[in-house]
């Protein structure tokens, strides 16, 4: 196993979106349902190229490197200036990556960029039975604000 410290953090700009894109496609299948599907019910996005492009234009895109690969990714909308309110679209780690603390890497730096931005709280949704998931952002402090169909919504106060 190669050790976190060879991957490379870095936020991911617009120019990344040929990278990201082919990262949300070999990582589709990891997503239940389905990546493609998820975006075509909640998202105004028309396909995962759409997705990218507004993830990297709207949100903060953080992710680890392997020689210039995506590894891993977080976005977080920390732009909310009414409510104050930030929200995590997307954390993904690629499956020959996992095991070496990159979601929770990630998760501080959203955190911290929420923070950043003078937010309020972060929510973040996941299914009923992601657990490893739900272990992370109940490692992270997350409470469950409410479950329904669509899963669970996580909630974390940082003010």
């Amino acid at each position: 196993m190669i050790a976190m410290q060879n991957y490379k953090l870095t936020k991911l700009g617009t120019e990344n979106i040929k990278e990201l894109t082919i990262y949300l496609l070999e990582v589709e299948g990891d997503f239940t349902p389905p990546l493609f599907q998820r975006i075509l019910d909640k998202s105004d996005a028309k396909s995962i190229n759409d997705y990218a492009n507004k993830l990297l234009s709207k949100a903060n895109v953080f992710s680890f490197l392997d020689n210039n690969i995506i590894t891993s990714v977080i976005a977080i909308y920390a732009n909310d200036f009414t409510n104050y309110n930030a929200y995590i679209p997307i954390l993904s780690v690629n499956k020959k990556y996992r095991g070496l603390g990159l979601a929770s890497k990630l998760l501080e730096v959203s955190i911290k960029c929420a923070s950043k931005n003078d937010m309020k709280q972060i929510y973040v949704r996941t299914w009923t039975d992601n657990y490893i998931a739900i272990s992370l952002y109940e490692k992270f402090d997350f409470k469950i604000k409410k479950i329904d169909d669509n899963g669970i919504l996580f909630i974390k106060f940082i003010r």
